[in-house]
């Protein structure tokens, strides 16, 4: 009997499709069985930190997060890579350098209690934290691994990360936009009273509280919707559910990536690759259609490639249009920290006019 096998099949059998929480799990029984290898070295209680804590919690790094931190941390040193590798006081984080990315992160609370481990690299951070306790490991809480990344990463980043903390599927949801803005006032508070000073990047997360949103599914959804506000577009609805009837006048409920209800007009990143789901996504194409929504299809090519990226804004603001609504894209992005201040002086003329 032969036993040859085609090329194509070949290169199926190395091929395995996971789910986001799939990935998420193993991950995270890979990164626990790290941890304690670690702990089982020393008799000090180590705390882990930034993305190592994120892994333990379940918690989906975004790849941009992910490729900012290690740029950041593996840079030269020099006067500007000192501040992004460097502890909260402005000492120089060696470990950071010499140490590959993949490092498991741990927590010092002085330059006197750092720890010098194979395959740890251990960051400063003196302000105060909240830790949370699993399977006897410890690591940074949530909201405090968030405030922590604004000292490696920028205000992208931190929007990506923080929309991650906020998922729609209840299984993968941490926290809400009400916890962020009370963490964010205790931590203030906190620093007012002890005196201390600012860890670099508070500042990035008081803007970024500004853009970020509750409910989305995924890193490119979050893009997707920072890319239409950044050229002049009103802020979507995100995964707004919509009612439909089928075929048979039963209801059906699906939920819109990105929408513009008042136009019904929506915008859903395609990252799906299982053929098993065409089917189910054209009868849902359909339906929606039936019910007069407006579907424009966003793929990873959209958003990286510049000249897509702005006719992608087009396409969006002319079935806008066509719906009635009157949308001018800017001729060029704003950047978000310039969205940031926009959205902050609208905000200030809302009081003003309810005065």
């Amino acid at each position: 009997m032969s036993t040859k096998k085609s090329r194509l099949l070949e290169q199926s059998e190395r091929i395995h499709f996971e789910s986001t929480k799939v990935a998420l799990l193993r991950k995270r029984a890979e990164t626990l069985a790290r941890c304690r290898e670690a702990q089982s070295r020393t008799s000090r209680q180590l705390v882990f930190g930034l993305d190592t804590a994120l892994e333990l919690l379940c918690i989906e790094v975004p790849r941009e997060v992910e490729d900012q931190l290690r740029l950041r941390c593996r840079a030269p040193f020099s006067s500007s890579a000192s501040t992004q590798c460097s502890s909260s006081n402005g000492w120089k984080d060696e470990a950071a350098e010499l140490t590959p990315a993949e490092d498991l992160v741990i927590l010092a609370d002085s330059r006197a209690s750092r720890r010098r481990m194979r395959g740890l690299r251990c960051v400063q951070w003196s302000h105060p934290v909240e830790t949370i306790t699993s399977c006897g490991i410890m690591c940074v809480a949530p909201l405090d691994t968030w405030l922590m990344f604004a000292s490696y990463v920028g205000l992208t980043e931190l929007v990506l990360l923080g929309d991650a903390m906020m998922r729609r599927d209840a299984d993968m949801r941490w926290l809400s936009l009400d916890d962020f803005n009370r963490r964010m006032r205790e931590f203030e508070r906190d620093l007012e009273y002890k005196g201390l000073s600012a860890p670099r990047g508070l500042r990035n997360c008081r803007r970024a509280l500004h853009l970020m949103r509750e409910g989305a599914d995924s890193p490119p959804e979050t893009q997707v919707r920072l890319l239409l506000e950044s050229y002049g577009l009103p802020c979507p609805a995100v995964n707004m559910p919509v009612d439909v009837t089928d075929e048979r006048g039963a209801k059906q409920r699906y939920y819109l990536d990105l929408a513009f209800p008042q136009w019904r007009v929506a915008v859903e990143y395609d990252g799906r690759h299982h053929a098993e789901a065409w089917e189910n996504d054209q009868r849902r194409i359909k339906l929606l259609g039936d019910a007069q929504w407006s579907l424009i299809s966003v793929t990873w090519n959209d958003l990286y490639e510049e000249s897509r990226r702005e006719g992608l804004v087009r396409s969006v603001a002319d079935r806008i249009a066509r719906r009635g609504g009157k949308v001018t894209p800017l001729g060029m992005p704003m950047s978000l920290r310039q969205l940031t201040d926009r959205r902050r002086s609208r905000a200030r003329l809302g009081d003003r006019e309810g005065q």
